[in-house]
């Protein structure tokens, strides 16, 4: 038997829904014997509250101890709610980072996916991004949330797609132990396959992480090619400071009247600049950053979209 999501918890985050209300649908949907997870409902028997009773907003979240390590090693059968019945249709299973320890898995349902790249199509089109542009995406995929979120994203706006994966744990173990030449070397890796499409092909958006655009900045060729063809660059995987923010979107990439815009769950752009950036560098522009070209210095975007 399946049972009937509360609609509340179809809400996207432009649909006005009370963050308590949500919160409140939330704990009865998966607390509930019929419908609730076997891991949420073991786990609940040996919480200290009653979660259906107990949390009655987003406050009360703060009553849940910190899962973070039980989650590591959860059977993927065991997150899946029992309300979906035999009609569950498992489409993925994606991994957390995995910065803080070995990774915690998510597993994305059909509802869930249709959900949300209805609510990504609806923001890059808020944010005027163009339709039938040719994309190319850089960015994490394989167990990486990310790199399917922007996949989605081109198809919904009816873009191809091509893309160039990298491994950012491999990445972060090589900052981790000092190994800064071959994360140089790595990133000189990636920074060639985006030329050849880059120089090769009509793009239209670009997605990529915060270091990779900085370093993009260094290479004379790849910046007049994108200054003169890309109408918007979607970026994501580690913060942005405002004065990078601004020195990239006033004074080295331009990208046609758009600018840029945030596609969705997981990934930041910025918008306008907002505040002034620091004086460049005597060559004329500022040294980009020594991180890593998957963000591996930086801070992971979370899944909260806002405007930066």
């Amino acid at each position: 038997m399946t049972y009937e999501f509360p609609t509340v918890l179809d809400a996207g985050p432009s649909d006005d829904v009370d963050p308590d209300e949500f919160v409140r649908a939330a704990m009865r949907w998966h607390f509930d014997p019929a419908t609730g997870s076997r891991y949420w409902l073991d786990r609940a028997d040996r919480l200290a509250f009653d979660p259906r009773q107990d949390v009655k907003g987003v406050d009360d979240l703060m009553l849940f101890p910190d899962l973070a390590d039980e989650l590591r090693d959860v059977p993927v059968a065991d997150l899946i709610p029992r309300g979906y019945g035999n009609d569950a249709r498992l489409l993925n299973v994606f991994d957390s980072g995995g910065t803080t320890g070995a990774p915690k898995r998510v597993v994305q349902l059909d509802d869930w996916m249709r959900h949300s790249t209805e609510q990504v199509d609806k923001r890059l089109r808020d944010h005027g991004l163009p339709v039938g542009a040719q994309w190319l995406t850089v960015a994490p995929t394989g167990p990486h949330l990310v790199g399917d979120v922007l996949r989605r994203a081109a198809e919904s706006l009816g873009g191809p797609g091509l893309g160039i994966d990298m491994d950012p744990r491999w990445v972060k173990k090589l900052v981790a132990a000092g190994r800064s030449d071959e994360v140089e070397s790595y990133t000189d890796h990636l920074v060639e396959q985006c030329r050849r499409i880059l120089l090769t092909q009509d793009i239209g958006v670009l997605a990529a992480t915060t270091p990779l655009l900085e370093r993009f900045a260094r290479e004379d060729d790849l910046l007049e090619r994108i200054n003169g063809s890309v109408q918007a660059i979607i970026w994501g995987g580690t913060h942005m400071d405002p004065d990078t923010r601004h020195l990239l979107g006033t004074e080295v990439l331009r990208p046609g009247p758009r600018g840029t815009a945030p596609p969705g769950r997981g990934v930041r752009a910025a918008s306008r600049p907002s505040r002034p950036c620091r004086p460049r560098t005597a060559a004329g522009r500022r040294s980009a950053s020594p991180r890593s070209p998957c963000g591996g210095g930086g801070r992971s975007a979370g899944t909260t979209v806002r405007r930066a």
